[in-house]
């Protein structure tokens, strides 16, 4: 019997990968369960959130990073900052990121960024206004509450996920975000974006 410890081992780039093979994954049930929708939804703003994380996190790991403090209190950039520069912390701060449409706007405004890292990216009114709403989509989701709702497929969910799979396909071509994983998990990356694409056009 083995007794060594199993551990999960993942980063922020192999996140993607998973999400995006879980979307991939889950997108192929939902005609037999339209309840499955919701992990469709899920999966795949996750996968373009974590996508910009890659895509703005430079050297410093700071351009994914909540810029601005509440109130008097610093932020976690301006900690880690400190950090970085031997000045006041004497632990590295804990990551807390920016919201999510903070970090589409770093996407395409060289002003926005933080540091160094992949390309500005040129998104679209479509692209912006579809991630807009998977956002709140996704929010409702997480957070549902005792409420019952209805959501169109055919010409809202399916439009929506196939311009957020636009801009996931811009950051994957840009080649900065995951420029540190193996050519066979590229593949996988590639492989979920086509079959995503490919099951949505079918619906």
């Amino acid at each position: 019997m083995d007794d060594e410890p199993e551990f999960l081992r993942i980063n922020e780039q192999r996140d993607v990968l998973c999400s995006l093979e879980l979307c991939s994954k889950t997108l192929e049930s939902v005609e037999t369960n339209s309840a499955m929708w919701k992990w469709v939804l899920i999966s795949l703003h996750s996968a373009l959130q974590g996508s910009m994380v890659c895509h703005l996190s430079g050297t410093a790991q700071l351009g994914a990073l909540c810029y601005r403090g509440r109130g008097s209190q610093p932020s976690n950039f301006q900690k880690t900052l400190a950090y970085l520069n031997a000045r006041e912390e004497k632990e590295y701060p804990e990551p807390f990121l920016a919201t999510p449409l903070d970090l589409l706007k770093r996407l395409e405004s060289e002003q926005e960024r933080l540091e160094a890292a992949g390309s500005i990216l040129n998104i679209s009114a479509a692209e912006k206004e579809a991630f807009r709403k998977l956002n709140e989509l996704r929010k409702k989701f997480i957070h549902f509450d005792p409420s019952g709702w209805s959501i169109q497929i055919k010409g809202y969910v399916d439009t929506i996920s196939l311009d957020v799979i636009s801009l996931l396909q811009k950051i994957r071509s840009d080649g900065y975000a995951f420029r540190h994983l193996e050519e066979s998990e590229l593949d996988r990356i590639d492989d979920a974006l086509n079959a995503i694409r490919g099951n949505l056009r079918a619906l």
